[in-house]
């Protein structure tokens, strides 16, 4: 496939995230971005019209069009909008979490293996360029432990899932891709508080070559807070994911007289991380080789997710 051909992407979903998917697709050169379906035409009309795009009013008229498409409609609907998307021979980026259970993302990931369809899944914290400039700082060195911290005030509209599979579950890709290991064991905690849902929850995942991962996760706080932490022998890197910021933060020894660790901030590139996110995807279908966040890692993901729901899991 020719590096300067455009990929002809459309866009399913026309909600809050479908609006940003829009913008970015919009703005790539390497995309040609053909327009937008929605069960609700209007919603889909208003974001077309603002890129003068096509509303398609089918989803079949969209992948006859189209070689490939963002699917950032309702988790619910992952299943039937991909699967009906791979069997017309689109390649898809899903936004996460793949879908509503990890039978329905086996299928997705099945289907595109035998259609031989790239399924990129949209965790976009793995091209947060604080989180890119910490995983090239971590090449060489041994991680002991993964600390994430993500917390959010009470959202104006509420998710259908709960805070594991609405906020967590990002966490748990990013705990996986550092290890780059599979959990041993796994224990999980949450309590409701607004909802019938767990609202706060905390998991602590011993992955199987020993780096222990604790994820602790609320939509209940005062503050925004997206941060991870990975302990080494001698310092810790700590990702400030919602400032785009990394600190290298030395430890102390014991004995020493300053009793307040030192941290150096480290340079980190400004990047959008949606953007990149798309135009990997796009270098997936160009080279036919794997996205960044392939549909396996998706799936590996909400399994997890499901364990710490269940509150135990033993490899």
């Amino acid at each position: 496939m020719s590096e300067y051909r455009k990929i002809k992407i459309g866009l399913i979903g026309a909600g809050k995230m479908g609006s940003f998917h829009a913008q970015k697709l919009a703005a790539i050169s390497s995309v040609s971005f053909k327009g937008v379906y929605d069960a609700d035409q209007e919603r889909a009309k208003e974001i077309a019209a603002q890129y003068k795009k096509k509303a398609f009013t089918a989803l079949e008229d969209l992948c006859n069009t189209c070689e490939a498409a963002v699917i950032a409609a309702p988790t619910e609907t992952h299943l039937e909008i991909g699967l009906y998307c791979l069997e017309k021979g689109l390649h898809l980026l899903i936004e996460k979490p793949l879908a509503q259970n990890s039978e329905d993302a086996l299928a997705l990931v099945e289907l595109a293996e035998q259609k031989q369809r790239i399924l990129a899944v949209g965790h976009v914290e793995r091209f947060n360029p604080a989180y890119i400039a910490l995983k090239k700082l971590l090449h060489k060195h041994i991680i002991l432990r993964i600390d994430a911290k993500r917390f959010s005030p009470f959202p104006e509209r509420m998710s259908a899932y709960d805070v594991v599979f609405d906020m967590m579950i990002h966490d748990i890709d990013l705990a996986l891709d550092l290890s780059r290991s599979m959990p041993d064991t796994i224990e999980g905690k949450g309590k409701k508080v607004k909802t019938d849902q767990l609202d706060v929850a905390t998991a602590k995942i011993l992955m199987q070559n020993g780096i222990l991962a604790k994820l602790e996760g609320s939509r209940v706080e005062e503050n925004k807070v997206r941060e991870l932490v990975v302990t080494l022998d001698e310092h810790n890197f700590v990702a400030d994911l919602q400032n785009r910021k990394l600190y290298k933060v030395s430890l102390a020894a014991p004995e020493a007289a300053q009793p307040f660790p030192e941290s150096e901030e480290i340079p980190v590139p400004d990047a959008d991380p949606l953007t990149l996110e798309i135009k990997d995807f796009v270098r997936a279908i160009r080279h036919n080789a794997p996205s960044q966040v392939t549909g396996e890692d998706g799936l590996k993901a909400i399994r997890i997710a499901e364990a710490i729901q269940q509150g135990d899991y033993k490899a």
